[in-house]
């Protein structure tokens, strides 16, 4: 029985399957972590695309846009981003009124019954805009995407949430319609 021991001690037969055993897990769970993780890179890179995708059409906008043309914009979004749940976005006029020393927003509108920004809850954004002259307006355009891993990885469930702001390029001000 002793010898027997110690040439199974001294053997390296079967060491390549014994090894392969042990790391093949580790490499299986590592391939489809790395997976997860660029899947998740990659969805957020198109959201944030898609979100300067739509504040660049909004910019350009001479008539006025109303509910139906948001709500449009946000069939836009998720046309773009490949969306598998519904993601929505906000967007909102915002100016300088140098009476009151603060940031306010002209008109606001969110999709998918969510709330559109007021003046209060606007200061919670002043970070994202930009010093402005006064009369000057700018477009605060916010997308709201939910992200869920292709694989339970330990990666959690979340929102890609981007800020966009940009002027309008061809009129002071885009103008909102609620009746248009």
């Amino acid at each position: 029985m002793l010898a027997w021991l110690r040439n199974f001690h001294r053997s390296q037969r079967g060491v390549i399957s014994v090894e392969a055993i042990m790391i093949l897990p580790i490499l299986i769970w590592a391939f489809f972590g790395s997976f997860t993780i660029f899947e998740a890179f990659r969805q957020r890179s198109i959201s944030l695309k898609a979100t300067y995708t739509i504040a660049d059409m909004l910019s350009r906008q001479i008539d006025a846009v109303g509910p139906d043309a948001i709500d449009g914009l946000n069939d836009v979004f998720e046309y773009l981003t490949f969306a598998r749940d519904p993601s929505w976005i906000r967007v909102t006029s915002v100016y300088w009124d140098k009476n009151q020393n603060r940031f306010r927003q002209k008109w606001s509108r969110a999709t998918h019954d969510h709330d559109g920004l007021t003046d209060t809850t606007l200061q919670d954004m002043v970070d994202y805009v930009p010093a402005m002259a006064s009369g000057d307006t700018v477009l605060l355009v916010e997308s709201y995407m939910p992200f869920r891993p292709v694989f339970d990885m330990g990666l959690a469930s979340g929102v890609t949430r981007h800020v966009i702001v940009t002027r309008p390029r061809f009129a002071s001000q885009v103008i909102y319609d609620p009746s248009s």
